[in-house]
């Protein structure tokens, strides 16, 4: 509901003071006029950027709300190709654009779309909640960018983060820690790959993985959002 996503922000503001950043996703369940709403709280807060207030097809709905509240807007996780965020930057619908090496198209889609957004004067956080290669990826372009923000890491305790490499990501002092090595710098932990393949690939297991959902048991309830009475 909007008091809960309110009272959410006003609890983590308290928590962590107002000399560290907070991220807000919409979660595409707003609409237009609740979004400017939601935008000018956000503003008051301080919190650094408004993600994916909207459905990716609604790019109208983002353009429409770029410049009447005062936080950048971002969105991209659900872009796939360079294409789609062309149109994104053409429409002028976003103020930070996120994509994801591995969703995206891979890591030289996302150099290009970071090159893309810099000449439109826009910044770069990739999304990332997969696992740590996609981190490392993702990372790596920022690294190499002049418009990169940040990265986002999966801090839930997934094996596919905490696990998965030999040398273990590390974040010291909000800085993640990169190799100089060729390539990603990076070497799979074998037995935790082991553990975790499936048999077909193309038949996935039940459950929660990354930010996606299979099986209908896992799926939580879809419920209405609840406005503020006007």
């Amino acid at each position: 509901s909007e008091d809960y996503d309110v009272a959410a922000v006003k609890a983590v503001r308290k928590a962590i003071g107002p000399d560290h950043d907070i991220m807000a996703d919409g979660s595409m369940r707003y609409h237009l006029d609740l979004a400017r709403r939601m935008g000018d709280f956000l503003a008051e807060q301080g919190v650094f950027w408004f993600e994916e207030p909207f459905a990716p097809e609604d790019l109208e709905l983002y353009a429409a709300l770029r410049g009447t509240v005062d936080i950048p807007i971002s969105a991209g996780e659900n872009e796939f190709g360079l294409h789609g965020f062309r149109e994104l930057v053409r429409i002028k619908a976003v103020d930070i654009v996120q994509p994801d090496a591995s969703r995206g198209g891979g890591i030289t889609v996302v150099h290009r779309v970071a090159k893309l957004a810099q000449e439109h004067g826009l910044r770069v956080a990739p999304h990332t909640w997969s696992d740590a290669v996609a981190i490392t990826a993702n990372a790596q372009v920022v690294s190499a960018i002049p418009n990169g923000i940040t990265v986002e890491i999966d801090r839930t305790g997934t094996p596919f983060v905490e696990d998965l490499l030999v040398e273990p990501l590390t974040v010291t002092n909000g800085e993640l820690q990169l190799s100089d090595r060729p390539g990603l710098g990076i070497d799979l932990n074998m037995e935790v790959v082991d553990r975790l393949r499936t048999d077909d690939p193309l038949s996935i297991p039940e459950g929660s993985y990354s930010d996606m959902v299979f099986g209908k048991a896992y799926l939580p309830p879809s419920l209405p959002y609840v406005e503020k009475a006007s």
